[in-house]
């Protein structure tokens, strides 16, 4: 929430004279009903005036508490996703793909035939840079995020590629070795056309 200033003002702000006017009659009924019991000399009743006092103070405590984690979950939930920066390098064995995260983050790689998948464990919005165009063992690179709403990149490699993984501090490596995508378009023969049967 903003106030006419620009400013960002709490959600629960609007309610701060309530709680403080609130307060105020407490302390004074408090007080109040102190002073007639002790004229009267009635001291079960000044219990059961105090009992009924603090009750209705833990009452309001809570519902402060509950309409600050609600704001902190409102407030988390709209947090803005962060960028990730993304890197690349071609090695002579190697390809290395590299994410920078602004923290640390789990992750997972899965590859089903040609097909990698590198899932974290948080949202964010890589920006990939040009260096990816010279990569040679790794393409297609494709970012989204998935149903639990965490990052999601994955990308084809060749049939025969070996993955290896690791994190370094806040960012996450993936070494892409093996036969670079031209070695696997030429080392591919496709199989002699069958021949042909002669009827009798």
């Amino acid at each position: 929430m903003f106030n006419g200033r620009g400013a960002f003002r709490h959600p629960m702000a609007v309610f701060d004279p309530l709680m403080l006017e609130l307060r105020r009659i407490m302390s004074y009924s408090y007080a109040r009903c102190g002073a007639v019991a002790f004229r009267r000399g009635d001291g079960g009743s000044f219990l059961f005036m105090r009992i009924s006092i603090l009750l209705f103070a833990g009452f309001l405590i809570l519902l402060s508490g509950g309409a600050s984690s609600a704001y902190a979950e409102t407030a988390a939930a709209s947090a803005p996703t962060p960028v990730i920066t993304a890197r690349a390098g071609v090695h002579p064995d190697f390809d290395r793909v590299v994410f920078d995260w602004p923290r640390k983050v789990a992750y997972t790689v899965r590859k089903e035939g040609n097909q990698v998948t590198l899932k974290f464990s948080a949202a964010g919005q890589p920006r990939f840079g040009s260096d990816f165009d010279h990569l040679t063992r790794a393409h297609n690179f494709l970012a989204a995020i998935d149903k639990d709403g965490d990052l999601e990149v994955s990308f084809a490699v060749g049939p025969k590629a070996k993955l290896k993984d690791f994190a370094s501090d806040n960012s996450i490596v993936i070494d892409v070795q093996g036969e670079t995508v031209a070695q696997a378009v030429n080392s591919f023969k496709p199989a002699p056309p069958a021949a042909a049967s002669r009827s009798a």
